[in-house]
């Protein structure tokens, strides 16, 4: 082979390695490309979920105080109501064991023997003037 055709091989082998590199290159550059368009989508659908699970998060606590206020307003319902039920079932008790009519019948004993004392007092004194010990009552 002579000078020329080596050097023609030379040149055709040299311009096919520099092809293969521009075409490897370009493959790489595709290739990054692709990888970063790939990772932006998928953080731009986890930023989309993010913000609807926030979403989602807010409704949750506005639920949960909507209902903690519901609840607690059907507690206060239910305590005013288990209030009232308590003081019916005192009365009905009283009724029942005759409380009002014991204490008042109590009052009217204990008046009267307040009385009865006064008056047993008064007569007992009577007694001992007319017994002649000489010591009227009390």
């Amino acid at each position: 082979m002579n000078f020329e055709a080596i050097l023609t091989v030379v040149a055709v082998v040299s311009l096919l390695l520099t092809a293969a590199g521009a075409i490897g290159g370009q493959y790489r550059i595709n290739r990054t490309d692709r990888s970063v368009k790939i990772t932006k989508e998928i953080a731009e659908a986890w930023e989309a979920k993010a913000q609807q699970q926030e979403s989602q998060i807010a409704d949750m606590k506005q639920l949960a105080a909507e209902r903690e206020q519901e609840t607690t307003a059907a507690l206060a319902a239910k305590d005013t109501e288990i209030a009232e039920l308590r003081a019916r079932v005192q009365v009905l008790q009283d009724l029942v064991t005759g409380k009002s009519a014991i204490e008042d019948l109590a009052i009217r004993l204990d008046t009267r023997l307040t009385e009865l004392f006064s008056e047993i007092n008064v007569v007992r004194g009577d007694v001992r003037k007319l017994a002649g010990t000489g010591s009227p009552g009390p």
